[in-house]
């Protein structure tokens, strides 16, 4: 019954999802973390899209948990999506335990400060 109704939150929050979801414009800024795990290491993409020649500012944190320790690594700089549409921007690799949790947060905004992004990832 438990998983039954889990299943039924999820196609009920997919539904919603669905029906409210807006179209985006094409001149919308928007990122990704993109998590992979190899060999009990965690790689982080972090991509800007939007459209080529779109410029601004971006920062990342990159916060590990274990317990009630907590380290946190930031980065800030410059982005420039290229004509694919896309700005990698950060790349790292980590170790994280079985103990630890991850926590990835992007934000940034476009050089005329009209436009602006932000998105999280965790594991």
């Amino acid at each position: 019954m438990k998983n039954l109704m889990m299943l039924t939150s999820t196609a009920i929050s997919l539904s919603l999802f669905l029906s409210t979801g807006s179209a985006k414009s094409e001149s919308d800024l928007d990122c990704e973390i993109a998590l992979s795990s190899s060999n009990g290491m965690i790689r982080i993409s972090a991509l800007v899209t939007g459209n080529g020649g779109d410029a601004g500012e971006y920062r990342i944190y990159i916060r590990t948990t274990s317990g009630a320790n907590t380290a946190i690594t930031s980065q800030q700089g410059n982005f420039q999506i290229d004509e694919t549409g896309r700005s990698v921007v950060a790349q790292s690799l980590l170790g994280l335990s079985s103990q630890q949790r991850l926590s990835v947060e992007l934000s940034g905004i476009d050089q005329s400060g009209q436009r602006s992004f932000s998105c999280t990832s965790s594991v």
